[in-house]
């Protein structure tokens, strides 16, 4: 009896929910770095950090990049005016500006500080003169957000100091919490009309971008063009819009979603004020359901997205007194609001279950689906560190939707990972133990480098022993006092504005297959993408540039998809023009924050669905076929079946020759500096050039020109032997390119065999 084949002559996604000999044909069982186009699997392309975002500088050939400690936003500004776009974000205390061809500048935050322990009775007013006790600086009050505890300032003069007491007139009011303005914080920026808001949290003033020059300032009401009776503004907003994690702009309205599940809606074509009594969705208050955010639904039409519920908000158009509120789901609803996105007429964001969607039928129907999205992924799912999920991302662009998630691992190591960070304040306790302000809380024990710090005053701390511990943990205010066990001799002074630590933490040990990730645990350490052109999920990217951040933005000419990463870069993503086959990084060995780029090859793998040849007997596998594209590959192939270690190698780090024909096959090997301009002749092995161009000191001849990234096509099949119901297929490449057009195995039952015999 002949053999008999089984396999899949195309692609459309991953499905990893169901048994391996389950999945239906032309899906794949699990992917990493992959992209399923035209029905082939193909790797993702890289990623390219824009140089501008902390400078580059060149010399002597060598290419150097900066990086930021840590980014905490990012997006894009368009003048409406000029027509010029620029990219804005956050990054270690400060917001820059910057775009292509240009080195980002920093953008004016203004002149404040942050003040607790106010005195019973006494109060801050805008025009008082304040004074440090302690530093003698003094300052006018330019505004106050009582709400936060910070006063916007002008002609200061002198430096104020923490902790020391705030007067007016001689009257202690308050102590200095933190003496300047900083980002510490997660950003989020909305153009509002001709101006950029700039959300930081409930618990930090919301601040505006209104004149470069200026930088940003505290938002303050600004009186309406529309008002009156019979207009979209009947009444005056009479507060201004509220602090808040993040806000949307709406039919000409800024709304503000609030942790108090309500939602600002400020006046028409009025992004600075709001009406509390008659502007002010109430997204079913009183229950411990959380609101996330609001997205638009459709011109008229909002979905309220709270962490287990869905509602819809309808007739958002004119004075908003036709607007009525209707719940949709309890189900399941958002756990993380950046991850809210439109996709087509619906909108998918991450809940419990999964991706979840609200879907817009074609007559305007709104429903909830009941399958989440990411069903068929649903063994990824379940691995999200749900902790950590809050800070999840998402974007929709090119028809595709990538969501960035923190996945975790299973088990502990020793190996350990370094979070840098900047705290508010510093000092040393009267046990000589430093002690620091923190946004967030640390556990006791928990192992921490103290880099050091020159202060504006030129201060400066440095511990003789860099490495210490957690001593103690205390809530103040709104942030958390760190005190570290004493780590000897500190030189300098006995406080400061701020100093630099780099958190010590084990990391998981991470299953086959996701070994890269493991350096961003609890972070958005892979990126999850599906294509709606396939359609189907693409499995997952990993990255060793965490992803805090996704924006689109203009860049040579086309709207390009952009990340904020952990590693303290801007980055171009899987743009199929100028993202490359390898991913850019930085490493910043050097004091001053700089390192030379490394390219690292991008790692495809696939898991082929298990092939039973159209039955559940045991069989006997006897060969695997595969038809593949390469440039440059370092491939290998192992075939598994049920059971237990049950795997083979078939193909081990396959490559191909560029300088060798396979026809004629007696043909002369090419020159790699293409000096007979022949780079594009047929029967090569290979087609990749300039990385194996030896002598980097002659000329390369571009002659009639070349093609950098064309594949070479060839079937592979390959003889084993091995037994079970099922045989899967596992692909890994981890160099260059490898193209999957289709893969199978061949084999007989082993029932054939008896009989034979």
């Amino acid at each position: 009896m002949s053999d008999q084949r089984d396999g899949d002559v195309t692609f459309s996604g991953v499905d990893c929910r169901r048994p391996p000999e389950r999945i239906e044909a032309g899906r794949v069982a699990f992917a990493k770095n992959a992209r399923f186009t035209d029905g082939k699997i193909t790797p993702r392309r890289g990623t390219k950090i824009m140089p501008w975002t902390a400078g580059s500088t060149y010399s002597a050939g060598v290419r150097t990049l900066g990086r930021h400690n840590h980014l905490w936003g990012a997006g894009a500004f368009r003048d409406p005016v000029s027509g010029v776009e620029v990219i804005l974000y956050a990054a270690d205390g400060k917001v820059y500006a910057g775009h292509v061809n240009s080195v980002a500048t920093e953008v004016s935050l203004p002149d404040a500080l942050e003040y607790y322990n106010l005195v019973d009775g006494q109060a801050f007013a805008v025009g008082d003169t304040i004074s440090g006790v302690t530093s003698s600086a003094t300052a006018t009050i330019k505004a106050v957000d009582s709400a936060t505890g910070t006063l916007f300032l002008s002609a200061r003069t002198g430096t104020f100091l923490y902790n020391e007491a705030l007067q007016v007139n001689s009257v202690t009011v308050a102590s200095v919490l933190y003496p300047a303005c900083w980002i510490g914080e997660r950003v989020r920026f909305v153009q509002c009309f001709d101006v950029v808001v700039m959300f930081r949290g409930p618990n930090k003033p919301v601040l505006k971008l209104a004149d470069w020059s200026i930088g940003f300032e505290p938002v303050a009401m600004t009186a309406n063009d529309i008002t009156g009776e019979g207009t979209e503004n009947p009444t005056d907003g009479t507060i201004p819009i509220s602090n808040a994690d993040r806000g949307v702009m709406f039919a000409n309205r800024l709304l503000v979603p609030k942790n108090d599940d309500s939602v600002d809606v400020s006046d028409y074509l009025n992004y600075t004020r709001y009406q509390p009594t008659f502007s002010t969705f109430r997204i079913n208050q009183g229950t411990e359901d959380r609101l996330v955010t609001v997205i638009p639904l459709d011109r008229n039409t909002l979905a309220a997205l709270k962490e287990n519920s869905v509602y819809i908000i309808r007739n958002v158009y004119g004075d908003l007194s036709e607007t009525t509120l209707d719940e949709l789901t309890r189900d399941y609803g958002c756990i993380a609001g950046d991850t809210a996105c439109r996709v087509g007429n619906d909108v998918w964001f991450l809940s419990r279950r999964g991706v979840t969607s609200v879907q817009v039928t074609t007559d305007g129907a709104i429903k909830g689906l009941d399958l989440p999205v990411s069903e068929s992924i649903q063994s990824i799912i379940d691995r999200i560190d749900w902790e950590h999920a809050s800070e999840a991302v998402a974007a929709f662009f090119n028809n595709r939707f990538y969501l960035a998630v923190p996945l975790t691992g299973e088990d502990w190591t020793t190996a350990v990972r370094k979070d840098r960070h900047l705290s508010g304040a510093w000092e040393l306790d009267g046990s000589n133990r430093l002690k620091i302000l923190s946004t967030f809380a640390m556990a006791v024990g928990t192992e921490v480098d103290i880099i050091g710090v020159t202060t504006t005053t030129n201060k400066v701390v440095h511990p003789s022993s860099p490495r210490t511990r957690v001593y103690s943990c205390t809530a103040f205010s709104i942030y958390y006092w760190i005190v570290f066990e004493a780590t000897g001799s500190q030189v300098g002074a006995t406080n400061g504005l701020s100093i630099e630590y780099e958190i010590i933490r084990p990391l998981p040990t991470i299953p086959a297959g996701l070994e890269a990730y493991v350096t961003l645990t609890g972070k958005n350490n892979v990126v999850l993408v599906y294509d709606t052109v396939a359609p189907g999920w693409c499995g997952l990217d990993v990255l060793e540039m965490g992803v805090i951040d996704f924006f689109t933005a203009e860049y040579c000419g086309a709207r390009r998809l952009f990340a904020a990463t952990h590693q303290g870069v801007l980055m171009l993503y899987d743009d199929l023009e100028y993202s490359d086959l390898v991913d850019e990084v930085v490493y910043t060995g050097n004091a001053d924050n700089t390192g030379q780029p490394t390219q690292n090859a991008i790692e495809l793998y696939v898991e082929s669905r298990g092939y039973t040849l159209g039955s559940e007997v045991i069989k006997n596998f006897l060969q695997v076929d595969v038809s593949l594209g390469t440039l440059q590959p370092n491939c290998s192939i192992n075939a598994a079946v049920d059971g237990v270690e049950e795997e083979v190698a078939v193909v081990t780090n396959l490559t191909k020759d560029p300088t060798v024909y396979f026809k004629p096959f007696d043909a002369a090997p090419w020159a790699n500096n293409n000096v007979n301009n022949d780079q594009m002749t047929l029967g090569r092995e290979d087609y990749s050039v300039m990385e194996n161009y030896s002598n980097a000191n002659a000329n390369f001849w571009m002659n009639s020109g070349i093609e950098l990234e064309r594949v070479q096509q060839f079937s592979l099949s390959q003889m084993m032997r091995t037994r079970g119901r099922w045989c899967q297929l596992k692909l890994t490449n981890r160099n260059g390119k490898v193209e999957i057009n289709n893969m199978g195995v061949r084999g007989v039952p082993e029932e054939t065999n008896k009989e034979d015999a």
